[in-house]
C-alpha cells in the first residue's frame, strides 16, 4: 500500500483493504480502471468533498481505451443547493415538441406522441427577484451510451438540475 492510498481512505479499518475498496468502486463498470485511475478518482473525490461510497460521484469508463470519467450525481448537486443559505427552491422538466409546438413540461413525464427536445430548470434564490433559469438540448448530451439508451427523459432532467 502506498502512502497516497493510506492518505485517501482508512484502508485497514473495518477489514477493508485496497482491493476491496477498488472492487466496490468499480463493480458496476464494464471496463475496469487501472489502479492509478482509481487513485486519481479518490483524490478528486477527496478534494471536492464528494463521497463515492454514498454514490455522490461515479467513475465510468465507456471502453477499455477510454480514461475514467468522473460524474457527479444529481443528488450531490441538489444536496449542496439545499444547504446554501440563499436557496429558495427549484423546479425542472422537459422540453418537448407537441403537435408542432414547443412545450415545457414539469417533471419527467411526457405523452407518447411528444418528441423529446431537451430539458429546463429554474432555481429560486432568496435575494433574487428573477430566478436563474437554464435550458439544454438533448442532442448535446445524449451520446447513446449507458443509461441514456433507456432513460433519456430522466437523464436530460438530471443534466439541468
Amino acid at each position: 500500500m502506498t502512502q497516497n492510498e493510506q492518505a485517501l481512505a482508512p484502508i485497514e479499518q473495518g477489514g477493508l483493504n485496497w482491493d476491496s475498496i477498488k472492487d466496490f468502486l468499480t463493480s458496476d463498470m464494464t471496463y475496469p480502471p487501472t489502479d492509478d485511475e482509481v487513485r486519481m478518482f479518490l483524490a478528486i473525490c477527496q478534494q471536492s468533498g464528494l463521497n463515492p461510497f454514498t454514490k455522490e460521484v461515479y467513475g465510468i469508463k465507456y471502453s477499455a481505451k477510454d480514461k475514467i470519467q468522473i460524474i457527479t450525481s444529481k443528488d450531490a448537486f441538489v444536496k449542496r443547493a439545499h444547504a446554501h443559505p440563499k436557496f429558495k427552491g427549484m423546479v425542472a422538466g422537459l422540453i418537448v415538441l407537441r403537435e408542432g409546438k414547443v412545450e415545457e413540461l414539469v417533471g419527467s413525464f411526457m405523452l407518447p406522441d411528444d418528441i423529446l427536445m431537451g430539458g429546463w430548470a429554474r432555481v429560486h434564490l432568496k435575494d433574487m427577484e428573477v430566478p436563474f433559469e437554464d435550458k439544454v438540448s438533448l442532442d448535446e448530451y445524449n451520446k447513446g451510451r449507458g443509461t441514456w439508451n433507456t432513460l433519456q427523459k430522466t437523464m436530460i432532467r438530471k443534466v439541468v438540475l
